[in-house]
């Protein structure tokens, strides 16, 4: 935890945002759609930089769970840094992967789950953003990958308790 907290508050949000941003903002959208990145680097780079992110963003001492304090600032930084755009661009990129799709829906889940004020505008942020496509498509096209399916499940709750708004998302994507 002390680490987390170190990390959090030593820039490496930022820093962790700002390489992945720079990972999938290299190309235009258009490019993304049309030409999906397979490259086993590209794609372990999406899963290491979801995974730090969950990290960070994550809550796994009871002090902290009962203040919120360090996880929700941690979150603020790694939202204010990007990482809902970036997690939108990872499933428009890498939505055939599996593990980058695992992993990304594990960041949706952290950054927009609770109840605090802020996490139902980081939740309406994600699904303009996509996310509940990337949600639809993930269930649709991983039907029987049992932790791809939980954490989709998870991310649909997370998304439909914050916001109306992507409630209809979701009925209108399937």
């Amino acid at each position: 935890l002390r680490d987390r907290k170190a990390l959090g508050s030593s820039g490496a949000c930022e820093a962790i945002v700002g390489a992945l941003k720079t990972h999938v903002t290299n190309d235009s959208l258009l490019s993304v759609i049309l030409r999906r990145t397979r490259s086993l680097s590209d794609r372990n780079l999406a899963i290491r930089g979801c995974d730090a992110i969950f990290q960070l963003a994550r809550s796994n001492d009871s002090n902290e769970r009962k203040s919120k304090n360090g996880s929700q600032e941690r979150r603020h930084k790694l939202v204010i840094a990007g990482s809902c755009e970036v997690v939108a661009k990872l499933f428009l990129r890498h939505g055939e992967e599996a593990a980058v799709i695992h992993a990304a829906m594990k960041v949706v889940v952290v950054l927009a789950e609770g109840r605090e004020p802020g996490n139902n505008v980081v939740a309406k942020r994600l699904t303009l953003l996509g996310c509940c496509a990337a949600v639809v498509d993930a269930l649709a096209t991983f039907p029987v990958n049992s932790q791809l399916v939980k954490w989709s499940l998870r991310a649909a709750c997370v998304l439909t308790q914050a916001c109306r708004l992507s409630v209809q998302l979701l009925v209108d994507e399937g």
